[in-house]
């Protein structure tokens, strides 16, 4: 049984990709949005037409929480949904509750964890448009760097003789890797 369902999500995540593929190559050619910012009204309506059915929606779901956001798969779908490249940092939604989170990944995985499979990304208040410059646009003045005007921190000495960074590398590369708490067989009902 636990075959035929991981065999049926395998599937669904086929076809997925097939539907991002086949709108990514028909929405091209219209459009030329900046890439990593969210969808307009029109383009959530063709990524939510993906996500018809909440069984489609919580295969996506089971597939981030099973493989992570840098699974191949949710990463070009979570690229489709930002016109090809996933935001590094912090994004706004149109949750009124919950407007800001630290990273697209987080926001995927709140919307999964909450069943808001339809919550989506809009544009920051503060967000400032960043365009590329031409080449034969002539550069403004170099800003000189406030870092640089800084001093530099000194690194403090431990007794054996390296530096409190050294140890602390030293230390994280001795820690064990967390296990994962799953719930048994016997304790997970399926719903047939």
């Amino acid at each position: 049984m636990a075959r035929g369902n991981t065999f049926r999500c395998f599937l669904q995540a086929i076809f997925m990709l097939f539907i991002i593929l086949l709108l990514s190559i028909t929405t091209c050619a219209f459009s030329t949005p900046l890439p990593g910012s969210p969808l307009n009204e029109q383009e959530y309506e063709k990524f939510f037409s993906l996500l018809i059915s909440e069984s489609s929606a919580e295969t996506l779901c089971t597939l981030r929480y099973l493989h992570g956001c840098g699974d191949r798969t949710i990463r070009r779908f979570d690229a489709y949904e930002n016109h090809g490249v996933t935001p590094a940092g912090p994004i706004c939604t149109n949750l009124e509750s919950f407007s800001h989170f630290d990273s697209f990944c987080d926001f995927a995985k709140f919307r999964c964890a909450h069943r808001l499979f339809f919550a989506k990304r809009i544009p920051c208040e503060d967000d400032k448009v960043t365009t590329t410059q031409a080449s034969d646009a002539t550069p403004k003045q170099e800003v000189i760097s406030v870092t640089s005007s800084l001093p530099t921190e000194t690194p403090k000495i431990t007794e054996n003789g390296s530096s409190e960074k050294e140890e602390r590398k030293l230390h994280s590369a001795e820690q064990k890797p967390m296990k994962a708490m799953y719930k048994s067989d016997e304790s997970v009902k399926v719903n047939a």
